[in-house]
């Protein structure tokens, strides 16, 4: 032991490292490529129906301007649910369309932005079920606060029942 200015060195045992250790030396020396492989293809492609773009929510399936959402509500009709409201107008598009208006009263942003992929999503799998081109707006109506994807997507249903006959 020895000491210099008041501090004291005291020297530890150093072990040399072992053959077999964990952890290797350098990347090189065990011989491994440094960089990424090309991944050669998996085998053929999906099958369209897999990829169909028909049930994809593209932009053509929203309604996205402030007057499309205004003439819906002042031409269109209503049909009331147990937690929506769908204000609807038929259109000449070829396609339904849908517009969503979630309000802060439906609750904070992750209720509304969960209403909001709901809707979207029930849109997305049943629209076909509508009998004619429809413009929509579906509005949350501010006690739905026990909204499930089972209610959404039975009101949904019964409006197209409602417009088919």
């Amino acid at each position: 032991m020895k000491e210099n200015n008041g501090e004291t060195y005291i020297s530890a045992p150093q072990y040399s490292p072992k053959e077999d250790s964990w952890v290797p030396g350098s990347i090189q020396d065990q011989g491994w490529k440094i960089g990424f492989k090309e991944a050669k293809s998996q085998g053929a492609k999906a099958p369209d129906c897999l990829t169909n773009p028909g049930f994809g929510f593209t932009r053509d399936s929203r309604l996205r301007k402030r007057p499309e959402f205004i003439k819906v509500f002042r031409q269109g009709k209503r049909y009331i649910g147990a937690g929506i409201y769908i204000y609807y107008l038929a259109n000449d598009l070829g396609r339904s369309r849908i517009g969503l208006d979630v309000g802060r009263k439906a609750g904070n942003a992750v209720k509304r932005n969960r209403y909001k992929r709901l809707l979207r999503e029930v849109f997305r799998r049943h629209g076909f079920c509508l009998a004619m081109d429809l413009d929509m707006v579906i509005r949350v109506s501010p006690g739905a606060n026990a909204m499930e994807y089972r209610n959404i997507l039975r009101d949904f249903l019964d409006f197209a029942d409602k417009t088919a006959g």
